[in-house]
C-alpha cells in the first residue's frame, strides 16, 4: 500500500508472503521446503564465489561449510522463532552474493560490464529489504583494499574508494527514502553522531568485542550441556573471555597476512567489516547483546565474512599440503560440522515441543473447514494457535465466512 516501491524495509517479506501464501496455501511444509532450498542455493553461490576468489575449491568449501552450518549465525533462520527473518533477510541475498561475486570480477578483469551487473543486484538486494545494509561493509571495503594492495600508485589505490563509496552511496539511499513513509534504521535514544563519540555511555567496544566472543564459542564445553542450549556461556564469562578471543583472532590473522599473501585484500576487510557490522548492531539496539549470547539473526551477515576468515586460517595452517596436518585440518571442519548440528539438533528438539499438539489443532482446523457454516467464529487453543495464526487461517481458509481466533489473543478480546 505504500505509495512508492522500495521505500518500505519489509519489501521482500511482503512480495515473498504474498506469492508464497498464494502458491502453497495451508500445506506448511512447503514453506519450510523453500527456506531450506533457498539457503542451500546460498550456500552454493557463496562456495562459487570463494572459489572465484582463492582459486582453490578446498577454500572455498570450507566457507561455504562453515557457512551452511553455523548455529550462532543461522539457527534464528532456519527455526520457528519467526517466519519473518528468511523474507527479511534470506531471500534477498541470493542476490546480495552474485552482486559481491561480479564485484570481484570486476576488480580482477578491470571489465565495467561486471561493475554495472554487480550494482544492479546491489540495487535489488538492499531495496527489497533495507535490513541487509547491514551487509554494506563487505562491499564498501573490499575494493577499497583490493585497489590498495594490488595497485602501484596512489592514484590508482584511491580508485578503490570511488567504487567502495558507490555501494555505501546506495545503502544510504534506500535508508533516506524508507523515511518517507517509516522510520529510518536509527534509534529513537541516541543520534548516530552521540552513540559515535560516546563510548564509554553506550559501551560499543565491549558490545563489539562480546559479538566475537558469541561467535567464536567453540567447543561447546564452555558450558555444562544443559537441557536448553541458546545461551551457550553467560554473559559474564564471555566478558572474561573477551581478551583471549580477540588474541586468538589476532594470532590467526597475523598467521594469514604472513602465509597467504594473496588474500590480504579480503583479510583486512572480513576483520574491518565484521566490526563494523558488530558496530552496527549495537547501534540499532535491536540485538541485546549485554544479556543473551545465543544464536542471532544479526550474526547472519557477519558469519559470511568470519566463514571466510577461518577458512583462510586453515588454509594457512593445515591444508596446503597433503601431510598429516591436512588431516588435522579436516577434522577440525568435522568436529565443527558435527557440533553445529549437535546445537542445530538439539534446540529443534527443544522448540518443537508443542509439535505433535499444533499439528494436531492444525490438521483438524483444515480437516473441518468444509462442515462450518457462514459467520462460524472458531476459538483455538493457546499457545497452539496464536494471533499470527489467527491472520493467517482466516486468511487462507476463512476467505470471508469463517473466523478463526485464538484463546489468548488480547487485540480480539473485545470483539467476542
Amino acid at each position: 500500500s505504500l505509495p512508492l516501491f522500495f521505500t518500505g524495509f519489509e519489501t521482500s517479506a511482503m512480495v515473498f508472503g504474498y506469492v508464497f501464501s498464494r502458491i502453497y496455501g495451508v500445506n506448511l511444509s512447503l514453506y519450510y521446503w523453500t527456506v531450506l532450498f533457498v539457503m542451500m542455493v546460498i550456500n552454493v553461490l557463496w562456495y562459487i564465489t570463494i572459489k572465484k576468489i582463492t582459486k582453490r575449491s578446498i577454500m572455498a568449501f570450507s566457507a561455504s561449510l562453515l557457512f551452511g552450518v553455523n548455529y550462532f549465525g543461522i539457527y534464528d533462520m532456519v527455526s520457528t522463532h519467526c517466519y519473518c527473518f528468511f523474507l527479511e533477510r534470506i531471500i534477498p541475498v541470493v542476490f546480495l552474493v552474485p552482486s559481491f561475486l561480479f564485484l570481484h570480477l570486476f576488480l580482477e578483469k578491470k571489465d565495467k560490464k561486471f561493475f554495472i551487473i554487480s550494482s544492479l543486484f546491489y540495487f535489488v538486494g538492499i531495496g527489497v529489504a533495507h535490513f541487509t545494509v547491514l551487509f554494506t561493509p563487505l562491499y564498501l571495503f573490499y575494493p577499497i583494499f583490493y585497489f590498495f594492495f594490488k595497485e602501484k600508485t596512489i592514484r590508482e589505490k584511491a580508485r578503490g574508494i570511488i567504487y567502495g563509496l558507490s555501494y555505501l552511496l546506495q545503502s544510504v539511499f534506500f535508508i533516506l527514502i524508507q523515511q518517507i513513509n517509516e522510520s529510518g534504521l536509527g534509534n529513537k535514544k541516541w543520534t548516530f553522531a552521540e552513540f559515535l563519540f560516546d563510548p564509554e555511555k553506550y559501551l560499543y567496544f565491549k558490545k563489539i568485542a562480546l559479538q566475537f566472543v558469541y561467535w567464536s564459542q567453540y567447543p561447546v564445553i564452555l558450558k555444562e550441556y544443559g537441557v536448553s542450549l541458546q545461551n551457550i556461556i553467560d554473559v559474564r564469562r564471555a566478558e572474561l573471555l573477551i581478551p583471549y578471543i580477540l588474541t586468538a583472532y589476532l594470532i590467526a590473522a597475523l598467521i594469514i597476512y604472513v602465509r597467504v599473501p594473496k588474500q590480504r585484500p579480503m583479510l583486512f576487510t572480513t576483520i574491518l567489516g565484521t566490526t563494523v557490522i558488530f558496530y552496527l548492531n549495537a547501534y540499532f539496539n535491536q540485538y541485546d547483546m549485554l544479556n543473551f549470547s545465543g544464536a542471532s539473526r544479526y550474526l547472519y551477515f557477519p558469519s559470511f565474512l568470519l566463514t571466510i576468515f577461518w577458512s583462510y586460517f586453515l588454509w594457512a595452517v593445515f591444508l596446503q599440503k597433503k601431510n598429516l596436518l591436512a588431516i588435522a585440518g579436516i577434522g577440525l571442519v568435522v568436529v565443527y560440522y558435527f557440533i553445529n548440528s549437535l546445537l542445530i539438533g538439539e534446540n529443534f528438539r527443544h522448540e518443537l515441543r508443542w509439535n505433535k499438539s499444533t499439528r494436531a489443532v492444525f490438521d483438524y482446523i483444515i480437516a473441518t473447514r468444509h462442515t462450518l457454516a457462514k459467520n462460524t467464529l472458531i476459538i483455538a487453543p493457546y499457545p497452539e494457535f496464536g494471533s499470527q495464526e489467527s491472520t493467517f487461517f482466516t486468511e487462507q481458509l476463512g476467505r470471508g465466512e469463517v473466523r478463526y481466533m485464538s484463546k489468548h489473543n488480547p487485540d480480539d478480546v473485545d470483539t467476542w
